[in-house]
């Protein structure tokens, strides 16, 4: 290939990624839903239109990898993108149920090729040089692209034509595309995770993405807060892009999984700020933030970061990937929100389970030896610290100690034994200075209470105590 080829198809990959995205953010979550707001259709019949939408999206996610129809992936491309164009301009018509309904199967059939076919040959598309670096542009210009003022508030069929105008701008890019898309390359993957697991990751963000869309959507106070201001947008845009390009650096030297861990507490913190309407404000940050970060992702999986030795691998794994994680999560997400009006805390806690734990325990895992010494130290710690305790239950008090202890007797009649013990500057000395301290507390307490028996009954009771001890050894150091 050319080399003027090679640059022109790698910003070619940037806008099939980028156009893919202004498709399905733009017209199918939000011009579509206002179109059909505007002819009537909600309810039920709402539901049983954008059901269509997700039983087109999945059952082609699936098939596409496997049909032997159209099996150059330049024409491929074409028809998906063609249908996509096709089934935004339709909504320009005066749709009855019956038309929504065709026109809402249309629309998920023709994304999921699009997505599929989009993702199994990113590599042919993107060029060699800084594929993840060229995904994360198109991804955060996508959104940045939507959430352009002019484009956000304009009315269903504007959004709709741009839409398609979009859709057609990718069958160009796939008419000056140079040659076959590339073989497999025997470079090993990038990671090394399991489809299951990511498939658990992916949905599990979907999910909370799409309950937080639909929430803020459908809240007057909190879209206020978020989508109704020029301001808000181009932030949100902004976010949007800076997060997409971050999570590039984080896939080139970090890992897939902590992208995705990193991209759920991002999420988590705006699911929980939407609780309550003074949290609106950090959410709007965090949650532009959290979808960029494992949306870049969502993309360059199939075609970048899964292992797989051929195309038609990758294309299966890409329609499982956008079937179950897209599709199914996105349906579910919605449901929720609509069905409880919040995402439950408890919902947040169960997704932090199945992303975050997988990795911890990884990260365990390779860390055995500085994990055995960290258990060895904390049990050291503790026997030692149970044997002292043992040990100081039963010690005996020091000699001279009880010496000076016996000395202090004497106020309550006791012979005192020895005094040679208890010099100035001696052990036994300061020892005894300190239950001298405790002896003259214990007096000063008999001596209340016995105050306020004396005052209870009306006399004052005369206690002497017999004493041995002289006048010069009470001037002594424990007097």
């Amino acid at each position: 290939m050319p080399r003027a080829d090679a640059r022109w198809s790698g910003w070619g990959g940037v806008l099939l990624v980028a156009v893919t995205y202004i498709y399905f953010l733009i017209f199918a979550q939000f011009a579509f839903l206002k179109r059909l707001a505007t002819l009537g259709i909600a309810d039920v019949h709402l539901k049983t239109v954008m059901a269509a939408m997700a039983i087109g999206g999945i059952a082609l996610s699936l098939l596409a990898p496997r049909l032997s129809l159209w099996s150059s992936p330049r024409l491929r491309l074409r028809v998906a993108l063609s249908a996509c164009a096709a089934s935004a301009l339709v909504t320009l018509l005066p749709l009855g149920f019956a038309g929504s309904l065709i026109v809402s199967l249309l629309i998920g059939a023709s994304l999921g090729l699009l997505t599929v076919t989009v993702a199994t040959y990113l590599r042919s598309w993107l060029g060699n040089r800084n594929p993840l670096l060229k995904v994360g542009l198109g991804t955060g210009i996508g959104y940045l692209i939507c959430n352009f003022p002019p484009l956000f508030n304009a009315s269903a069929q504007l959004q709709a034509i741009t839409a398609a105008m979009f859709c057609l701008a990718g069958v160009f890019v796939s008419l000056k595309q140079a040659g076959p898309p590339a073989e497999e390359t025997a470079a090993a993957p990038e990671s090394t995770v399991s489809l299951l697991r990511v498939l658990t990751c992916f949905t599990a963000l979907v999910w909370l993405d799409s309950a937080a869309f639909y929430i803020i959507q459908n809240t007057s106070a909190l879209k206020a807060g978020t989508w109704e201001s020029t301001f808000n947008l181009w932030a949100i845009g902004l976010l949007h892009l800076l997060a997409a390009l971050s999570s590039v650096w984080f896939l080139r030297r970090r890992s897939l999984p902590l992208l995705l861990s990193l991209a759920y507490v991002a999420l988590a913190i705006a699911c929980l700020l939407l609780l309550t309407f003074g949290g609106i404000r950090l959410a709007f940050v965090f949650y532009p933030i959290g979808v960029s970060l494992y949306s870049v992702a969502l993309v360059a999986y199939p075609s970048l970061l899964a292992p797989a030795s051929s195309a038609a691998e990758r294309g299966r794994k890409a329609g499982w990937v956008y079937a179950v994680a897209g599709w199914f999560g996105s349906a579910m997400g919605i449901g929720m929100s609509q069905q409880l009006g919040h995402v439950p805390p408890a919902f947040v806690l169960f997704s932090g389970a199945v992303i975050l734990v997988p990795e911890l325990l990884g990260f365990l895992r390779r860390r055995k030896c500085e994990l055995a010494v960290a258990v060895a130290i904390l049990v050291a710690a503790l026997c030692i610290q149970r044997a002292s305790r043992v040990a100081s239950a039963g010690l005996p008090v020091a000699p001279a100690l009880r010496t000076c202890h016996d000395g202090l007797k004497h106020r309550h009649g006791e012979t005192l034994s020895s005094r040679a013990f208890c010099f100035p500057g001696s052990r036994s000395y300061l020892a005894g200075i300190a239950l001298a301290g405790v002896a003259d507390e214990a007096a000063s307490n008999f001596k209340a209470s016995a105050a306020a028996a004396a005052d209870e009954a009306g006399f004052c009771p005369v206690t002497r105590f017999p004493s041995t001890c002289t006048k010069e050894l009470q001037s002594a150091p424990f007097a």
